[in-house]
This record gives C-alpha cells, sequence and structure tokens, in this order.
C-alpha cells in the first residue's frame, strides 16, 4: 500500500460545504510517516479541516478489509467528523484490520467540529489505543453506539466523548 505522510480529510480545506456522502476507505498502506528521518504523526478525519467547512451528508469509514489479518496504518488519530468542521449527518465506522496508532473517535475534534447526527462504531479486527463514541472536545447532537466483537483496545473505551457533550444516548457492546 501507499504512504500518506500529512492528514487525510473528507471534507474541504479551510472552507467550502460538501453536500453529499464521504466514503473512506483504508484497507492498506500506512497515514503518518517517516518525514526527514522523524517519524509523523498524521490523523484521519471523515469530515473538513476548518470551522468554515461542513458535510450535509453521511460519513461512511472502513479501516481494512473484513477478514484480512493485517490492514491499514494510521499514526495519529481517526475523527468521524471534522478537524473543526461540522457534519450534518450520521457517521459509522467499521474497523476491520487496522493498527491505529492514537485514539478513535465517533465524532470531531474541536469545539466547532459538531455532528449532528448519531455515531456508530464497529471493530471487528485491529489494534486501537482509546475509544471515543463521541467527539473530542466536540459535541455530538444524537446517539453514540461502540461495538467490540474482535481486536484489541489497548487503552479505554468510553460511549461518550473526550471532554464533550453526547445529547443522545450511548451505548457500548463488548464481545
Amino acid at each position: 500500500g501507499g504512504t500518506v505522510n500529512g492528514g487525510l480529510y473528507g471534507g474541504s480545506n479551510a472552507s467550502g460545504t460538501l453536500s453529499g456522502n464521504v466514503n473512506i476507505k483504508i484497507t492498506g498502506g500506512t497515514i503518518g510517516g517517516i518525514v526527514n528521518g522523524n517519524q509523523t504523526n498524521a490523523n484521519v478525519y471523515g469530515g473538513g479541516y476548518g470551522s468554515g467547512t461542513a458535510v450535509n451528508g453521511a460519513v461512511s469509514m472502513t479501516l481494512g478489509n473484513s477478514g484480512a489479518s493485517t490492514g491499514a496504518t494510521v499514526n495519529g488519530d481517526v475523527y468521524g467528523g471534522g478537524a473543526e468542521g461540522k457534519v450534518n449527518n450520521s457517521i459509522s465506522i467499521n474497523v476491520n484490520a487496522a493498527n491505529i496508532n492514537g485514539d478513535l473517535y465517533g465524532g470531531g475534534h474541536g469545539a466547532s467540529a459538531e455532528v449532528s447526527g448519531n455515531s456508530a462504531i464497529t471493530m471487528t479486527g485491529g489494534t486501537i489505543g482509546n475509544v471515543f463514541g463521541g467527539g473530542n472536545a466536540a459535541k455530538l447532537i444524537g446517539n453514540s453506539s461502540v461495538t467490540i466483537t474482535d481486536g484489541t483496545v489497548t487503552s479505554n473505551v468510553y460511549g461518550g466523548g473526550n471532554q464533550a457533550e453526547v445529547k443522545g444516548q450511548t451505548k457500548v457492546v463488548v464481545g
């Protein structure tokens, strides 16, 4: 697979609205690589970069192929929402066979990265640090669901967010 040294975004940069759906599928390769001899961390976002961005369609993200023993490597965090950008719909993240050397968030990152919908995370393989059903300092206006049937979470699982509100219900299922 290929290598992306910088971040990966499903939405726009700085400003702009995406009216349709976002579909991100990372089946192999590496996000975040070595630049000038130094490891760079790079995050994956379902939404856009910047408070002037929005995604109005649903966000669907798949990391690794179902049933595979190895898959993508992300040297950073994974967010269903944006980096300060809004998602005005629901988010679905499936982790099949991916090594996320960071945390996984069902929502966005930053105060303006509000998600107006539900978030659903399903993990069937791979390795992740922490898992949050909601965002990282970003509000989720909806329900969050985290289902882990296989794989390894090396730290904690939260139905809610990290320093972030979830307006609806949270559901966590392991096993």
